[in-house]
């Protein structure tokens, strides 16, 4: 990455989105700018079949992976893209962060060695997400690019505002709700 003015903006996000919510914050809007990106690398490359496993069924597993915008691309969100956008985020206001969610989806198959069997990958699908943030609100528009939409575009908001919560508790008694 090299400026750090476009972090945050994707340039391509689409005009036309398919879903939009409005969140209300309870938090001071850096507070919730550096809770998301925190959840977002505490979710990012890590199994959540648990959570899923009742909606997608036990044998599907889960994996998130978010990039954050520059210009045109993103960058996955690992501890070295964490650090640079927290810094962003303390050194100005910032009224749009824009990401990348791909989801992975995996079935466990009988067949194969080992104990569980062998994976095989599913279709992904592959998300735009752009907050754009108000006082007291927050607006999340969602743009489907492709897959079989396992998962709505509701379930991730609503799955990135239980974990965008759990940071925002361990430093303070505010959160975010779903309108």
């Amino acid at each position: 990455m090299t400026r750090e003015g476009s972090l945050g903006i994707y340039n391509g996000f689409p005009e036309r989105y398919h879903y939009a919510y409005l969140i209300e914050a309870y938090a001071p809007i850096k507070d919730v700018q550096r809770a998301i990106a925190n959840a977002l690398h505490e979710v990012n490359g890590r199994s959540v079949r648990d959570y899923w496993s009742r909606r997608l069924g036990a044998d599907i597993d889960v994996i998130f992976e978010f990039g954050v915008a520059e210009d045109l691309t993103f960058h996955y969100i690992d501890s070295d893209t964490l650090s640079l956008l927290l810094k962003v985020i303390c050194e100005k206001e910032l009224h749009v962060l824009d990401f990348i969610s791909i989801i992975r989806y995996y079935v466990q198959s009988a067949r194969g060695n080992g104990r569980n069997g062998r994976r095989r990958p599913l279709r992904f699908d592959y998300y735009f997400l752009r907050f754009i943030f108000g006082v007291r609100h927050i607006e999340i528009r969602v743009f489907h690019e492709r897959g079989p939409q396992r998962i709505s575009a509701r379930e991730i908001v609503e799955f990135l505002v239980e974990n965008v919560n759990m940071f925002l508790a361990k430093n303070a008694s505010v959160n975010m709700r779903l309108n």
